[in-house]
């Protein structure tokens, strides 16, 4: 609904807060009807309640995000962007290929949450969104030691098939996690308590921002967790990301297997394993590969240099 709005160019600041709740309640009927959970949530009033639960946490994270996009000159463009499925929709590409440079090519399949765009005379500007459960931060260095490589390698895939398509200058401007969770404290629609508690956290290409097209998105928003980064920055995350993507394809294709998760500030590659109740890894050896916290100009310095390199 929000796309179809969107890409009818409707004037969403005359959205009121009853027709998106009417969307919302017509939207979570069409899920609640479906044959396979259509009498999921009354079998007891403990499902009842994870329901009335599901339908708060959606009408304020849909609330928030009417009141965000109201903020900046981009729209939604598209939702849950498919990389390797592709299907009849216009919203899918062929699977990601990273050519390894040994006769091997990885595939990477997946999907983008949501695809913002903004049109400026002959230039589209694309921002990326993933949605999230719980708080998710993204830093420079994380992109460095292969952690958080998913944002910017949707992005420059993204601007790669984009660029194909189009007879536009494709230009990438932002890659952005967004919280989706309840406010238990308040059932009742207030802007200033949305943009308190919804926040976006992230790269922004600071030039796009200057200019105005992501709004005041920083100031407004008041997230200490978006970071502007300039054009050229911006474009090395990018390259970091796919260079990156490519050693660790290597690696596997080589026949890497040996045990050696990571451990970066409180967080390991064992935190969220599957197999973690029968590797005993950390009872047995505990050598874990350790990555230190870096400066901005020691991130940087590492960045630059191994770009170069390739």
């Amino acid at each position: 609904q929000i796309i179809k709005i969107c890409n009818n160019n409707y004037d969403i600041s005359k959205i009121s807060y009853d027709e998106i709740l009417n969307i919302l309640d017509n939207s979570i009927k069409k899920i609640k009807d479906f044959d396979n959970i259509k009498n999921l949530f009354d079998l007891s009033a403990k499902y009842n309640y994870y329901f009335k639960r599901i339908k708060k946490i959606s009408l304020m994270s849909a609330l928030a995000s009417f009141e965000q996009i109201k903020l900046e000159k981009f729209f939604p463009d598209d939702l849950e962007v498919s990389f390797g499925e592709l299907t009849s929709l216009k919203n899918s590409f062929d699977y990601i290929e990273i050519d390894l440079g040994n006769s091997y090519k990885m595939l990477l399949k997946g999907k983008i949450d949501r695809v913002d765009k903004f049109k400026n005379d002959n230039k589209e500007f694309y921002k990326i969104i993933d949605y999230k459960s719980s708080e998710n931060t993204i830093k420079e260095e994380e992109i460095f030691y292969g952690i958080k490589l998913q944002l910017f390698i949707y992005l420059s895939s993204l601007i790669k098939n984009k660029k194909i398509a189009s007879d536009f200058e494709i230009l990438p401007s932002a890659v952005l996690y967004f919280q989706i969770k309840e406010d238990i404290q308040n059932d009742k629609y207030s802007l200033n308590q949305f943009l308190k508690n919804y926040k976006f956290y992230g790269f922004v290409e600071e030039s796009t921002n200057k200019k105005g097209e992501l709004g005041d998105i920083i100031q407004k928003n008041k997230s200490k967790k978006i970071k502007a980064i300039d054009k050229n920055q911006f474009e090395a995350l990018l390259k970091l990301s796919d260079i990156v993507a490519k050693e660790i394809g290597l690696d596997i294709s080589n026949g890497d297997i040996n045990i050696k998760p990571y451990k970066y500030n409180k967080k390991t590659g064992c935190d969220y394993c599957e197999y973690k109740s029968i590797c005993k890894f950390d009872i047995i050896e505990n050598n874990y590969n350790y990555f230190k916290s870096l400066s901005d100009s020691e991130i940087w310095e590492i960045i630059d240099k191994k770009i170069n390199q390739n």
